[in-house]
């Protein structure tokens, strides 16, 4: 399946850095790594339809494209391509990539009962290794704390992403990603009051579905 790019919430580590660090900086300020024993990614609704020409309509996060299981490249909403292929009559093989580069695999497989429906997933670092983190993807988004959009980019990283990041209540940190100005992703990240871990709450702006990532600092 596509997996979307969910820019925080599905990676291992997640840095915000500044030039020079102050005391001035917020307190997310730093490196961290994620803690999947205290977040909750919650559940995501994945929905696929039969169009009348053939193709097949995939809608998650609340976006939608079609596709034929060709092995064809065909593109998503996140700025990155999808090809499927067909295995057999319950299983099939997809192939993300991004600036031409492969950045995942998945095979879906489809319960004899129909009541199932199991993707093995398989995301890839820059480097073309397995497993994925937010620092080993090189994906980066250079932003001022102004509520303004700034450019997002990386060697797998889809074009047209932007970032905003503004001060939210408290010590939160609102980040707003788009795609070619299209909202994708909210996400709230606020550290706790001993400085040593860091929630971010997010979610696509379509859907009521919200994910809980607990981030430790290192």
């Amino acid at each position: 399946m596509q997996v979307p790019v969910r820019p925080v919430l599905f990676m291992l580590a997640l840095v915000v850095s500044a030039t020079v660090l102050r005391a001035s900086d917020p307190p997310q300020v730093g490196s961290w790594k994620l803690n999947p024993a205290k977040s909750d990614f919650g559940e995501t609704t994945v929905t696929y339809e039969q169009m009348a020409d053939g193709r097949m309509k995939v809608t998650a996060d609340g976006q939608s494209y079609t596709f034929k299981t060709d092995g064809k490249e065909y593109p998503t909403p996140w700025g990155s391509t999808s090809a499927w292929r067909t295995l057999d009559a319950n299983t099939w093989e997809v192939t993300n990539k991004a600036n031409e580069k492969v950045v995942g695999t998945a095979a879906l497989k489809l319960a004899a009962d129909g009541k199932t429906l199991t993707a093995d997933a398989r995301n890839m670092k820059a480097t073309g290794e397995a497993t994925l983190t937010f620092v080993e993807e090189k994906a980066t988004c250079i932003a001022k704390f102004d509520g303004k959009d700034h450019a997002a980019a990386g060697p797998i990283w889809p074009s047209g992403w932007t970032c905003a990041i503004a001060k939210s209540d408290g010590t939160g940190l609102d980040v707003t990603w788009k795609r070619e100005g299209q909202v994708m992703y909210k996400d709230t990240l606020t550290p706790s009051a001993d400085g040593k871990t860091l929630v971010d709450v997010g979610a696509a702006p379509k859907t009521t579905e919200k994910a809980r990532a607990v981030y430790d600092r290192l």
